[in-house]
Order: structure tokens, then sequence, then C-alpha cells
């Protein structure tokens, strides 16, 4: 049997599949929205690095270094003075580069603050900062800084 719709059934018809649609493409919004704004919880298992963090033949006695955005990381070169570089580092998909450090010197026996102004919101565990440690212009070790949400 062939049924001809009305032109009020028509549009009733086109009228509710566009309802159906504008919901679907509600909701696919709202659950991309949610992924990436959700609350950005911090893992119970990482525990702030204690400071200072004692150098000995160009090794940290703490990898990574964890701590909070604008947190203060205590550098202390027991044996020789070296100086810590921040690589550089992009956002996450982009090509937007992230503020570091500029070279700190830290002289042998002298403890020497830093404060790390860095992002930690390149994912929802933070940001991981790789730096070199050099000595005498030599790189000797690449350990890393872990920037983890929450912090004052």
């Amino acid at each position: 049997m062939n049924k001809v719709r009305t032109a009020t059934q028509s549009r009733y018809v086109k009228a509710k599949r566009m309802g159906v649609s504008l919901v679907c493409g509600c909701l696919l919004i709202f659950g991309a929205l949610l992924s990436f704004c959700g609350c950005k919880k911090v893992n119970p298992n990482v525990t702030l690095t204690s400071m200072p963090v004692s150098i000995t033949d160009c090794e940290p006695d703490k990898d990574p270094i964890n701590v909070h955005s604008n947190d203060t990381v205590v550098w202390f070169p027991k044996d020789n003075s070296y100086v810590i570089t921040f690589e550089p580092k992009n956002y996450p998909g982009t090509s937007n580069a992230i503020p570091v450090p500029p070279p700190l010197p830290v002289p042998k026996g002298q403890q020497t603050s830093e404060s790390l102004n860095l992002p930690n919101n390149c994912t929802r565990k933070g940001c991981y900062f790789e730096y070199e440690i050099s000595e005498g212009g030599k790189v000797c070790n690449d350990p890393g800084v872990h920037v983890i949400p929450g912090g004052p």
C-alpha cells in the first residue's frame, strides 16, 4: 500500500528529524566540553619533592622533581658548579611555545633558588619539563620537572 504524505505530515517529519539531529549534536558538543573542561585531579600517589635538590657528579638526587606551578626549586650542587637549562616545549597539539626559565648558573656549595612559573595544564596529570644539567659547557644529565595541577 502506497501512502502519500500531506504537506503538513512532511513538515512534521522534517522538523522531528531536525530536532533529533539538534539534540544529538548538542549532546556531542556537551560531551566534548565535559572531557576538555573536566576537573583536574592530582594523582594521590604523586608527592611534592622536598628541597633542596642536591647535585653530585652531575646527577640530581631527585628525579623527577614534582612541584606546583610557581613553586620554588632549590638547587644545591655539592661538588662542582653547574648550569640548569630547561628544554623548549610546545603546548600539546600546537606550535605555541611554553616559556621556560633562562639557563641558571648554580655555584658549587651554594643553594640557588628558582621560581618555576610553568604551566600545569598540558594534560590532566600536569606537564613534564625536561632540563639539562651541564658542567663547563658539557651536558651531563637530562632529568625532568613534573608540574602537577593544584597548589597555591
